[in-house]
């Protein structure tokens, strides 16, 4: 089978788990809602550092993206290992996956301080499309790492590089899957950001607009960010069992 039909068949096989065990959301839902109550605790701590204290504030913020990526990367890690249970045919857990995230938190640490830099970088980009293609070259070059660290007995830096090294090997199939999933994400959220542009003269109109931009898109990031993991999960496994015939 060529790269671009089994990275379509994985992306339809990764939508078909998410409706069939929509539990599998909830990691990704609860990686995006504590990420959301650390960036507000931030902001409000930033508001009580005065203005001469850059270097306290950078702190705080610095300490923010850490404690962010964190926490996504923990329930990220925990999907993972409940995304691979169902291949099998179990049923995932919320309460499984977390322990079992938890139980590997120094290995992670590592993809930790990677994501919060990546993250911190690419908030400095101007642009949605330029946020989004810097978002799917990230992706096309990390998308085996955190399957590394949870599904083998590698861990830390040592996974990241095996992580790397695989995926050098079936380039192709990183490319187009990444190129994918950000395609499908990306038009799932497009509708809110959409909203989120439009300039109406009625301050009525622009919290309306910005009420319902809110409501299409905390459920639809939530919803690709679970996507994404489930492709990485499968992913891994089809370059495994490539390697394995050979």
């Amino acid at each position: 089978m060529g790269a671009f039909a089994e990275s379509w068949r994985l992306l339809r096989t990764s939508v078909q788990i998410l409706r069939a065990w929509s539990v599998l959301i909830g990691f990704a839902g609860r990686a995006i809602l504590w990420s959301m109550v650390v960036a507000v605790l931030i902001y409000l701590a930033t508001l009580a550092i005065p203005d001469t204290a850059g270097w306290a504030r950078a702190g705080v913020v610095g300490v923010g993206y850490l404690l962010a990526a964190y926490v996504t990367v923990v329930y990220e890690a925990a999907l993972v290992t409940q995304a691979h249970l169902t291949l099998g045919g179990a049923d995932p857990s919320l309460r499984a996956g977390t322990v079992a995230a938890a139980s590997k938190r120094r290995q992670l640490m590592p993809w930790v301080l990677i994501t919060a830099a990546e993250t911190y970088a690419v908030s400095d980009i101007e642009g949605t499309a330029a946020t989004t293609l810097a978002g799917g070259l990230w992706l096309a070059i990390t998308m085996l790492i955190l399957p590394t660290i949870m599904l083998t007995d590698t861990a830390g830096w040592t996974a990241i590089l095996k992580a790397l090294n695989l995926l050098r090997k079936h380039w192709a199939l990183g490319v187009i899957g990444a190129a994918l999933v950000t395609t499908a994400t990306a038009i799932l959220v497009s509708p809110g950001l959409v909203l989120l542009t439009l300039e109406p003269e009625s301050t009525e109109l622009l919290l309306l607009f910005g009420a319902l931009a809110l409501v299409w898109l905390l459920p639809t990031v939530i919803i690709s960010l679970a996507l994404v993991v489930v492709y990485q999960t499968l992913l891994f496994q089809a370059i495994l069992y490539r390697t394995a015939v050979g």
